[in-house]
């Protein structure tokens, strides 16, 4: 699976990279902003928009992922898109793509909602309707800063205690490399795979970047990408070519 992000605008360029994406039997995971306001998408103002969307990712005949509005509690301006307006777009899409059987449209959500010091409710963001449900997990922790090293599990625990029942994909998982102790990340990303395999969730993403984060790069070092490639060799591992011949 990999997980790519667009703006509203670069429709083509989202059909022209999935479409590179099945060539080599990955699985795509696209997230895209919507054209407008989440009270107009849910008006249906955007049909044509998402019309448009759902032709282009159900011409692949392969499975594709998809999410409007990735972690929306970032863009929240209480009043037109407040959670309410968002719930009403996620199901506004989900209609407008119904039919389209390899297409699994999926909200995402941020791991710190369900954490208390975030001040939010968790069930205002939460649609049980939803097939698949995305989370996105980091562990916060910064050299020399505030912020204490927390494990996959810690992290997981109060999110899936107050998820519903269903499948979780997890299309964003990271951890900064603590250089003082290097093996530390390889730990991480083990208990992670561990954690996953034993409950609800049925994918992670690794995320990487060079952007320079308060809590660091996300970016694999030499024995995380170890790691990582031993982790794909596990049983629990599905390959998309044993599913989706």
């Amino acid at each position: 699976m990999v997980r790519r992000f667009y703006r509203a605008h670069q429709l083509d360029l989202l059909r022209d990279t999935v479409a590179g994406d099945v060539r080599e039997g990955i699985l795509p995971f696209v997230s895209i902003k919507p054209p407008a306001p989440w009270d107009a998408v849910a008006a249906g103002q955007a049909d044509p928009w998402v019309d448009r969307l759902g032709e282009i990712l159900g011409g692949f005949d392969a499975p594709v992922f998809v999410c409007v509005q990735h972690e929306p509690e970032n863009d929240v301006d209480g009043t037109r898109q407040v959670p309410a307006t968002y719930l009403q777009m996620q199901r506004r899409v989900r209609r407008r793509l119904r039919g389209l059987d390899l297409v699994t449209p999926v909200p995402v959500l941020m791991r710190w909602t369900f954490d208390e010091r975030s001040g939010r409710n968790p069930e205002e963001w939460l649609d049980d309707d939803t097939v698949v449900q995305g989370i996105d997990v980091y562990n916060e922790w910064v050299a020399d800063g505030n912020a204490q090293w927390r494990s996959f599990a810690e992290l997981w625990e109060p999110v899936r205690a107050q998820l519903p029942d269903g499948p979780v994909v997890i299309p964003e998982v990271g951890t900064p490399v603590d250089p003082d102790r290097p093996r530390r990340v390889s730990r991480w990303l083990r208990e992670a795979v561990d954690v996953a395999s034993q409950t609800d969730v049925v994918g992670l993403v690794w995320f990487e970047s060079d952007e320079e984060r308060r809590d660091g790069k996300f970016r694999l070092d030499e024995q995380g990408q170890a790691t990582l490639r031993r982790q794909l060799s596990r049983d629990e591992v599905v390959r998309l070519e044993d599913v989706h011949p």
